[in-house]
């Protein structure tokens, strides 16, 4: 028997709305309530603005219209007009595209700003969602915190972290705003928490704690909370010292005094195990690593150390080709290499390759001017400093090229007084300095304040050096550590214009960086020494030796 079955002609069938339907409509409505009050039974008065709707459309989208219009207070059929108050004509615009239309329009970070506070006050949610997402597209050293206490204030989560990590990304120079100092005691413990600020020592974010913490006499309560957010243990020794001895509020509170002492015990090696291991774990992403290249099974690439454990990635293939063996060379590769706001770059010959560290990709940069080999290579936070070369015609030089990161030009300075390649380089406060390099300037030691025109020739350094690693110590002072092969270890005291002999390496190095982390000196790689030595102050210590063939240019990234 036949089943029986409903006629084709009753049979339901459900037809689904697309995107474009929802548009269409929705844009019909936007149109229809433009015309003004015709069909209307509200109309909303902001500032000098007049906008037309329906109470139950309004109603049915916001908790606040729902209330109001369920109230005695408009029960009465014929009020139509309702002033509203603390609502921005701007703001609300975008709140009634939101509404009744199909798209929106932000007029710049003020009136997105204006539109979010409108949409939390009306509880439309989904549109808080929408704005905080564009004011991501707003965000900028100068307004972060600014940015931060928004999406704090209207529980803006996706904005919160996205503020978040502009700061962690550009800490050096965040803290330097007006609005740092404003931020709330809850906000600047949250900052503390975090590992991936990008600070070139931990003195950085102790300073900028107590800048916050000094501002305001009401604020001293907090010290003891904020101090222990400090990774003590980094703090360099002497500094470390003189905060406990000089700093009042510091020394006179028992929790901060505790806080500090137990510091202490990260440096005394029956004790070290005492303390938690995050307080001694460097902060940044990038900052804190350490760049080098490196040769493994016949292949170069780019490598990324983490001191916080000494564990080894590669980044990327070294542009250039296959790597060749060649037993009877001598000397480090003859290019440059430096790092520089989230990218690496590599400059010899005639080209310059510049490597961005979150996209993974390589790029051509802007062509030196001059043909380059061997030169010694400084940073700031903007600009790469090449001082010295060996020219396409064999000849030693002494010319000096700074690159602008920001503007991407090349800038010719005054040559050095003394032709050298080979050399080491150092950036800071404006100054650039240059120690050793080839035979027969290998003693020489100049420095160029960027302020004058000239170059100053200083005291020589004892013992001559071509390819040596140069660091700034804690206080200032300028050491160079090995190069032409050897371990002996130099600092220069610029008050005397004299040379001071320190505890040798315990390996020879050349090609090799010498690097700074949080006021310890570490010598790493080398060309054919891919070992890794730290100076606690006496003397050095082999900390770790890497599985590489050779570990040259080892520099962190200026940000």
């Amino acid at each position: 028997m036949m089943e029986r079955t409903e006629p084709v002609a009753r049979r339901k069938i459900m037809l689904q709305k697309d995107l474009n339907d929802h548009t269409w409509l929705a844009t019909g409505v936007t149109e229809f309530f433009r015309t003004g009050p015709s069909s209307c039974d509200v109309v909303l008065l902001i500032q000098d603005a007049k906008f037309y709707s329906c109470k139950a459309i309004l109603a049915a989208v916001s908790p606040y219209f729902r209330q109001m219009f369920s109230s005695e207070d408009f029960k009465e059929p014929s009020q139509r007009e309702v002033r509203l108050e603390g609502f921005t004509e701007t703001g609300f615009r975008l709140v009634w595209d939101y509404i009744h239309g199909a798209r929106m329009y932000v007029e710049g970070e003020d009136g997105a700003l204006a539109a979010l506070q409108d949409a939390h006050y009306l509880g439309l949610k989904r549109l808080c969602e929408k704005i905080s997402k564009t004011l991501v597209d707003f965000l900028t050293p100068e307004n972060a915190f600014r940015t931060l206490g928004i999406a704090e204030r209207y529980e803006c989560q996706d904005l919160k972290e996205a503020a978040n990590a502009a700061i962690s990304v550009r800490f050096n120079q965040v803290i330097h705003t007006a609005d740092f100092l404003s931020v709330s005691f809850k906000a600047l413990t949250s900052l503390l928490d975090r590992d991936d600020l990008e600070v070139s020592s931990e003195k950085d974010v102790f300073e900028a704690m107590k800048r916050w913490v000094d501002r305001d006499e009401s604020r001293k309560c907090h010290l003891p909370d904020l101090i222990d957010k400090i990774r003590l243990p980094l703090l360099p020794h002497e500094y470390r010292k003189k905060l406990i001895i000089e700093d009042p509020a510091i020394s006179n509170n028992p929790r901060c005094l505790r806080v500090c002492m137990d510091a202490m015990n990260y440096h005394v090696p029956g004790l070290r195990h005492t303390v938690p291991g995050g307080k001694s774990r460097h902060r940044g992403t990038l900052s804190h690593k350490i760049w080098c290249f490196g040769v493994k099974d016949h292949e170069r690439k780019i490598y990324r150390i983490d001191p916080n454990d000494w564990s080894v990635d590669d980044v990327t293939q070294r542009p250039g080709g296959a790597y060749v063996y060649q037993p009877f060379r001598k000397t480090p590769t003859n290019k440059c290499f430096a790092g520089i706001r989230r990218k690496l770059y590599l400059i010899g010959c005639s080209e310059m390759k510049i490597f961005d560290v979150e996209m993974g990709e390589w790029e051509e940069g802007p062509k030196p001017p001059d043909y380059i080999q061997w030169p010694a290579i400084a940073s700031s936070a903007s600009s790469l400093f090449i001082c010295g070369n060996y020219d396409q015609q064999r000849r030693t030089v002494g010319g000096v090229l700074q690159f602008n990161a920001e503007s991407a030009d090349w800038i010719l300075l005054t040559p050095m007084k003394y032709a050298r390649y080979g050399a080491g380089a150092l950036y800071k406060d404006s100054v650039v300095s240059v120690v050793g390099g080839s035979y027969p300037n290998s003693t020489k030691h100049e420095r160029l304040d960027l302020r004058t025109p000239n170059w100053k020739e200083l005291a020589d350094h004892p013992q001559g050096t071509i390819y040596p690693g140069l660091a700034y110590a804690e206080g200032g002072g300028i050491v160079v550590a090995g190069g032409s092969g050897k371990k002996e270890v130099y600092a220069y005291d610029a008050r005397k214009d004299a040379w001071q002999q320190w505890p040798s390496m315990v390996e020879e190095r050349q090609g090799h960086g010498l690097v700074s982390l949080d006021g310890t000196l570490h010598a790493v790689g080398g060309y054919w020494n891919p070992s890794v030595e730290v100076f606690d102050g006496t003397g050095w210590e082999v900390v770790k030796r890497f599985e590489l063939k050779t570990c040259e240019k080892a520099c962190r990234m200026s940000l």
